[in-house]
């Protein structure tokens, strides 16, 4: 059986890329296109698709985040994969916040596409290929080990893997993990890392 996917973007291009890319996977099916944050959500609260693949900057209620959020309450059982051009902590985070299966840069290409879709449709909690480079960018190696105690052990063997830019599929290898369990793990990692030391979350409440 295909998965079913819904098409999320401002762009007419960008979505006729997607069209076209994902019509010569038999095990996708494209039911629907949308352009706005609106017609985002009538399309999957109307086709219930397996998957949404959505680009954050749409329009008219905000942003994608506010789409997806909104999606969460209305169709549970479809999975939200941002599909986006930004490249920054801040956004990832905020797309694990509310929900999100999986996090695609634009700029990864095709293939790190691909292979977070069928991460997602095989039920992976968070398919979060390019996220390495991402927490790297983000947090350099003071920073990171000024918040690590805050990680548990297995938290930190992650994040050595992450640091070594191993894939999640990798990562569950060499831990002999699930992984799922792996970007269950990611996602913690990222929390926490972003979130920063207990006593300055305190202070700055």
């Amino acid at each position: 059986m295909k998965t079913t996917i819904l098409l999320a973007d401002a762009q007419s291009s960008a979505r006729a890329h997607l069209w076209e890319l994902l019509a010569h996977h038999r095990d996708f099916g494209v039911v629907g296109e949308a352009a706005t944050d609106e017609t985002t959500v009538v399309g999957a609260t109307r086709l219930r698709p397996d998957i949404v693949l959505m680009e954050i900057d749409l329009s008219r209620l905000g942003d994608g985040f506010q789409a997806a959020k909104r999606l969460r309450d209305i169709a549970p059982s479809t999975s939200i994969v941002f599909h986006t051009g930004r490249a920054d902590l801040s956004s990832l985070v905020q797309a694990i916040r509310v929900g999100a299966a999986g996090y695609v840069v634009k700029a990864s290409g095709d293939h790190v596409l691909l292979s977070t879709l069928f991460g997602v449709a095989r039920g992976h909690s968070i398919a979060t290929s390019g996220l390495g480079p991402l927490v790297l960018e983000a947090f350099d190696a003071e920073t990171a080990n000024a918040r690590a105690e805050q990680l548990s052990p297995r938290e930190m063997q992650v994040l050595a893997l992450l640091q070594r830019r191993m894939s999640n599929t990798a990562i569950a290898v060499r831990l002999g993990l699930r992984t799922a369990t792996v970007g269950k793990l990611v996602r913690e990692v990222v929390h926490k890392l972003d979130a920063g030391p207990p006593a300055a979350r305190a202070r700055s409440r």
